[in-house]
């Protein structure tokens, strides 16, 4: 099954797909498409907002030279007027922080990198649907692959598979030890207890 979002603004233009093993954003800043599989993927989203680096730094320095020519403007007749092309490079840069700062959803991945949505793009309700469709295709994708117990594949890996899925929330901590109860039973794997 394939789910498509697609999300333009002034700035920014992305396409996000929901494939049965992968998520496809593209495209990037750099315009290439980025294949993140389901196992990178982690079922948590964050609240943020975009801004433009360093736009506080601006502010504050605009602010004190605003601040100062207001100031000296009592002392020195000829620099009265200084602080207006301040005032109004504040007004710009305000407006352009508008223009350009979004509020997003940031879903994190595996590497500590994220893919970031448009909250309303092109409406709140269809990404908030879209993101629960991803995390449920997530969940499906990685339980049909990883979740099983056979007896003619090695102890090991699955148990490392059940401690895997738990750790990414997939699996409940009570599921685990279920799942785990019928693998210790399927290898005849007994706790032995040491004792004197």
């Amino acid at each position: 099954m394939i789910a498509e979002l697609s999300q333009k603004g002034l700035f920014y233009k992305r396409k996000i797909t929901i494939h049965d093993t992968k998520l496809v954003v593209q495209p990037l800043k750099d315009g290439n498409e980025v294949s993140v599989p389901y196992e990178e993927l982690k079922a948590f989203k964050e609240n943020h907002t975009t801004q433009v680096k360093h736009i506080r730094i601006y502010f504050r320095v605009l602010y004190i030279l605003m601040a100062a020519s207001l100031l000296i403007r009592h002392f020195v007749d000829y620099l009265e007027n200084l602080w207006i092309p301040f005032a109004i490079a504040l007004v710009f840069l305000l407006a352009y922080q508008l223009m350009v700062e979004e509020k997003v959803w940031k879903i994190q991945l595996q590497k500590g990198t994220y893919i970031f949505i448009n909250k309303k793009d092109p409406s709140e309700e269809v990404v908030n649907d879209f993101i629960d469709h991803l995390f449920a295709q997530r969940e499906r994708y990685l339980r049909e692959t990883y979740l099983f117990i056979n007896k003619n594949m090695d102890y090991e890996s699955q148990f490392y598979n059940l401690q895997w899925l738990k750790k990414i929330n997939v699996i409940s901590g009570d599921e685990f030890n279920k799942l785990l109860k019928e693998l210790n039973i399927l290898f005849n794997i007994e706790k032995k207890s040491i004792g004197f």
